[in-house]
C-alpha cells in the first residue's frame, strides 16, 4: 500500500492552471516595477513602491517555483495587507475630498 500515491489535478481557475499563472503575473509585475523604476523620475514614492512590488513579486514567483510554506504565507500576508489598505483607502479618500 505504500507505493501507491494519490494522483490530485493541478488547481486550476476556469480554465487556467494556477500555477504558471502566478509565475507569468509576477514575471509582468517585475518587469512592471522596474520599468517604473527606469522610466520615471526617481522620488521616494516610486522608489517605495517600486520596492515593495519587486519584493512582493519576486516573492510569490518564488513561491510558484518552490512552494515553501514560509514564502506563501508571507504573500498572503502581503496581499491581505494590500487589500484591507485598498479598502480603507477606498473609504476615506472620497470623504477627504467631498468635506
Amino acid at each position: 500500500m505504500a507505493d501507491r500515491a494519490i494522483r490530485l489535478k493541478p488547481p486550476k481557475l476556469g480554465c487556467i492552471l494556477i500555477r504558471p499563472f502566478l509565475i507569468f503575473v509576477s514575471f509582468i509585475g517585475l518587469l512592471g516595477a522596474s520599468s517604473l523604476l527606469i522610466t520615471n523620475p526617481l522620488s521616494i514614492r516610486n522608489v517605495i513602491l517600486s520596492a515593495w512590488s519587486i519584493v512582493f513579486n519576486g516573492y510569490l514567483c518564488y513561491g510558484a517555483l518552490k512552494y515553501p510554506d514560509r514564502t506563501l504565507k508571507g504573500c498572503q500576508g502581503g496581499a491581505i495587507y494590500l487589500m484591507i489598505n485598498a479598502f480603507v483607502l477606498l473609504g476615506c479618500v472620497p470623504v477627504f475630498f467631498t468635506s
